[in-house]
């Protein structure tokens, strides 16, 4: 069943992938990296629950940190400085 989750969370990922390569919007791009943070996250944490290892839950937890820090870095420095 956690097999069937990780093939999942991997094709949303691809469908948020082209959904960030066609949208020109740099607002829709930061929305869209956020999300496939959030969804590479998930899929840490599932593959930790499927090989039972907790070291892979401290890198979820990290990679989760570093995804929204830089998601918020990345909207104050658009919206401070105008659009790339």
């Amino acid at each position: 069943m956690l097999e069937l989750f990780l093939i999942l969370v991997s094709v949303l990922i691809l469908f948020l992938a082209i959904y960030v390569i066609k949208h020109h919007n740099i607002w829709d791009s930061i929305l869209g990296m956020s999300l496939s943070a959030t969804l590479i996250v998930l899929g840490i944490v599932l593959y930790a629950a499927f090989t039972d290892s907790t070291m892979f839950i401290d890198i979820a937890i990290t990679f989760g940190l570093l995804g929204f820090v830089g998601t918020l870095f990345t909207a104050v420095f658009i919206y401070t400085r105008g659009d790339i």
